[in-house]
């Protein structure tokens, strides 16, 4: 978890690898409940950015094409984040994620 949040905090990609039930999908709901940007309930967590995610559920039917589109949509998202921003420092009040679930099956 501590990893996680310190990835996305600094722009750092991440992958979190493991067998099943070693919490991967818990760890990412965890983040998205807690960094919420202005909106988070502790004054912790209003420090950090707001996470946007843009899940891909993969299966064997996945294919490059597929998440490629996912990770295009995401990367628009987080320009469009960036021109909205005030401060003009290209959506640092927003940091989004493509997450990749059950990527072993792709």
């Amino acid at each position: 978890l501590f990893v996680a949040i310190t990835c996305i905090a600094n722009l750092i990609p991440v992958f979190v690898v493991g067998k099943p039930g070693s919490s991967k999908t818990l760890t990412m709901q965890v983040i998205q409940s807690n960094l919420q940007g202005e909106r988070s309930r502790s004054d912790f967590w209003r420090q950090f950015p707001q996470v946007n995610t843009f899940n891909y559920q993969c299966s064997p039917l996945s294919t490059a094409h597929g998440i490629r589109v996912q990770y295009d949509k995401a990367c628009a998202f987080q320009e469009n984040q960036g021109a909205h921003n005030d401060e003009g420092d290209q959506g640092r009040r927003h940091t989004t994620i493509l997450l990749l679930d059950e990527v072993g099956l792709a």
